[in-house]
């Protein structure tokens, strides 16, 4: 009898710690599956609603948001001036689909200091013909030596833009040398623009070194 008894007290403990052990292991397995929700100030994103900016850490979960394509279409807004300090900037739209959503500056700054090698290189990479971006001034104070092969386009709004650019400041300091052959667009506001630029101005100091064959 106590044998039995001894046997199922173990059984019921090993059961218990199983069961324990697999109910913490099925929010992480869920998360894995459905995706873990970004992490905004407020908003839902839509036109009426927009995802709010207010924190550098909104700016990078936005920027890691849109290799969704629902994330890269939706709706958001600036609403403190971001300076990003000395953390590296990634491209929005440079890992996945390219911006075709609406941007809010709403009359505030962002300040890059750092930005990642790439093909295209500004606050947003490359931006889709229904993207709008508006009331937004970008502050770049950066110093950086390029390698490259390919074609390639700074911009401090967007390195390649199709979409629109409205009410927007491009200011401070960018200093880039450049070694390759490949083709280099180099501007203030876009490097490439194939969309359409409204009351826009770029007060940004530009200085680029130019080494190889390229253009």
């Amino acid at each position: 009898m106590d044998i039995r008894s001894n046997r199922f007290k173990g059984f019921v403990s090993v059961t218990l710690v199983v069961l324990l052990i697999w109910g913490n292991l099925i929010p992480a397995i869920a998360q894995e599956e459905v995706g873990i929700m970004p992490s905004f100030s407020g908003g839902s994103g839509t036109p009426g609603d927009p995802y709010l900016i207010a924190t550098a850490a909104d700016l990078f979960a936005f920027c890691e948001a849109t290799v969704d394509s629902n994330y890269a279409q939706s709706s958001y807004m600036l609403t403190e001036n971001i300076d990003l300090g000395y953390n590296t900037w990634v491209p929005i739209g440079y890992m996945g689909p390219t911006f075709s959503g609406t941007f809010d500056g709403n009359g505030k700054k962002i300040t890059i200091r750092e930005i990642a090698d790439g093909a295209e290189m500004g606050l947003f990479g490359s931006v889709g013909k229904e993207s709008l971006i508006k009331n937004l001034t970008v502050n770049g104070q950066i110093i950086k030596s390029i390698s490259t092969s390919g074609d390639t386009f700074f911009g401090l709004i967007a390195a390649r833009g199709e979409g629109k650019i409205e009410n927007c400041i491009t200011e401070g300091k960018v200093d880039l040398t450049l070694c390759g052959p490949g083709e280099f667009s180099f501007g203030g506001i876009t490097g490439r623009l194939e969309g359409s630029i409204e009351n826009a101005m770029n007060k940004a100091s530009l200085t680029l070194n130019k080494s190889g064959d390229g253009r």
